[in-house]
C-alpha cells in the first residue's frame, strides 16, 4: 500500500477536514523520535486496517486511501473527501504517542470513515461529513465490527482507553472518563462539535451494543 507514505497527497486537496481531536490537541511527538520499530508496526495496522476496510468503501461507490503524513507531530487524524477518494489522513505525532495501541487506532479510524459513512446528522445541511457524535456512533455501530479482531467482548474497555487518551491529549480540563459513569446532559439540540469525553465514551457504548445515540449529544427532530 505505497499511498500510505505520498505526502504529496496532502497538497490536492482543498475540502474541509474533519479531525478526531478538536484543533487544541497538543503537539507531542514528531519523526525524528519514532524509532524504525514504531514506523514499522503502526505501517502494518494502517494497511491491515485499510485492506480489511476497502471492500465496504466500495459499496458506498467510494475508495478508502488512508496517508500518513510523517513528518507531522501533531497528534490527530481527520478525513478528507476528493471526488471518489475517502481519504483518512494519519499525523506521525498520534502514531508515534505512547499510549497508542493498535485497537485505540482501529477505532481513530474507525471514527474518520464514520465522518464519511455515519450519515445523517451531518456537520452541514448538505455536506457529506457526518457530525463528531455520529463517527463515533458509526465508528462501534459498524465499523470496528468489520475487523478482524480477536476478543472484541473486551472492546469497551478499550473505549474507555481511547476516551481517557481523548481527555488527556486534548488541551482543557476534563474529568477522566469512565465505563461506570454516564453524561447527565441533555442537549436542547443536536450539537455538531466534539462532545465531551465522557460522552464520547457513552456514543461509543450505545453503538457498540446497539442501543439508541445518546441525549449528551443527540436530538431528535
Amino acid at each position: 500500500m505505497n499511498k500510505l507514505s505520498i505526502f504529496f497527497t496532502l497538497l490536492i486537496l482543498s475540502t474541509t477536514g474533519w479531525a478526531f481531536f478538536t484543533d487544541k490537541e497538543m503537539i507531542i511527538h514528531s519523526k525524528s523520535i519514532m524509532d524504525a520499530g514504531t514506523h514499522d508496526r503502526v505501517t502494518e495496522w494502517t494497511q491491515t486496517f485499510e485492506q480489511e476496510l476497502s471492500p465496504l468503501i466500495r459499496t458506498h461507490g467510494g475508495e478508502l486511501q488512508l496517508v500518513i503524513d510523517w513528518n507531522s507531530s501533531r497528534a490527530n487524524a481527520e478525513a478528507r473527501r476528493q471526488e471518489d477518494k475517502y481519504l483518512v489522513i494519519i499525523y506521525s505525532g498520534l502514531l508515534s504517542h505512547p499510549e497508542l495501541d493498535r485497537n485505540m487506532l482501529n477505532l481513530i479510524l474507525c471514527h474518520e470513515v464514520g465522518h464519511h459513512l455515519g450519515g445523517q446528522p451531518t456537520a452541514s445541511r448538505h455536506g457529506w461529513s457526518s457530525a463528531e457524535g455520529q463517527a463515533d456512533y458509526y465508528s462501534t455501530l459498524e465499523c470496528i465490527k468489520e475487523l478482524s479482531l480477536e476478543n472484541k467482548e473486551s472492546l469497551p474497555h478499550t473505549f474507555e482507553k481511547l476516551a481517557q487518551f481523548y481527555a488527556k491529549v486534548n488541551v482543557g480540563s476534563y474529568p477522566l472518563p469512565k465505563l461506570s459513569l454516564k453524561d447527565p446532559t441533555q442537549v436542547p439540540r443536536t450539537y455538531f462539535g466534539h462532545p465531551t469525553p465522557q460522552c464520547r465514551l457513552d456514543t461509543m457504548l450505545a453503538g457498540f451494543n446497539n442501543e439508541p445515540r445518546p441525549f449528551c449529544w443527540y436530538k431528535e427532530d
